[in-house]
């Protein structure tokens, strides 16, 4: 999605246009998806896994939460989290 479009999305989303938001998760999706397959290796289990990250993130809108998103194997992920 080119830069133009997804900041005039943004600034929609913040007016509550829920057109926009809606766009804005779907254009998420596809990204979000392709890391998690990239991580897990199994498609379904990575569709699995980007649905919960999305729904994470519509549910913690608006309250002060930090994702943790890392390509580090998950044995590793303590050690880099500050790095």
């Amino acid at each position: 999605m080119e830069q133009e479009k997804l900041l005039e999305l943004i600034r929609r989303s913040r007016e509550r246009d829920l057109d926009a938001q809606e766009d804005l998760m779907r254009a998420a999706q596809n990204r979000v998806y392709y890391h998690c397959k990239k991580m897990l290796k199994h498609e379904e289990t990575a569709w699995d896994a980007s649905q919960d990250v999305l729904e994470l993130v519509e549910a913690r809108n608006k309250v002060a939460s930090t994702i943790f998103c890392s390509q580090y194997d998950t044995s590793e992920w303590h050690e880099n989290l500050y790095d």
